[in-house]
């Protein structure tokens, strides 16, 4: 991507130049902004993923509490990954959270609509 006003080449994604400081658009629909779109997704699934690394870690030492904000975080980034979501209804549960690990499992079988353990994990939760 290169600058408009000091012609200097910036790495994708850059939102101002880092030789002037100045605001870099890019056009819409343009290659360069494709790009960056895949890249920015990218790093909010890396950053997703090490989210969850650390809210297993969390929930592996029996810290459940802990990790549902770890987890509520990393579905923000990735907020269409029905294993994220399918986690956190476990925090629910393990914490006593029965209202909102329905909801969570709701969202999973959005998701997921075509998954019968999906449906009955559902109705379990809302049986209590």
């Amino acid at each position: 991507m290169t600058c408009t006003d000091c012609q200097t080449r910036n790495p994708v994604g850059n939102k101002f130049c880092r030789e002037c400081g100045a605001n870099i658009v890019l056009p819409e629909g343009s290659v360069a902004a494709a790009e960056v779109a895949r890249a920015e997704s990218e790093r909010a699934a890396e950053r997703a993923a090490i989210l969850l690394s650390d809210a297993h870690l969390l929930a592996d030492q029996g810290k459940y509490i802990g990790a549902i904000p770890v987890a509520e975080e990393a579905i923000l980034a990735v907020p269409f990954s029905a294993s994220a979501h399918s986690f956190l209804v476990t925090l629910y549960e393990h914490t006593a959270q029965n209202d909102k690990a329905v909801a969570a499992q709701e969202k999973v079988i959005e998701l997921l609509p075509n998954a019968p353990k999906e449906v009955a994990r559902l109705e379990k939760l809302k049986r209590g």
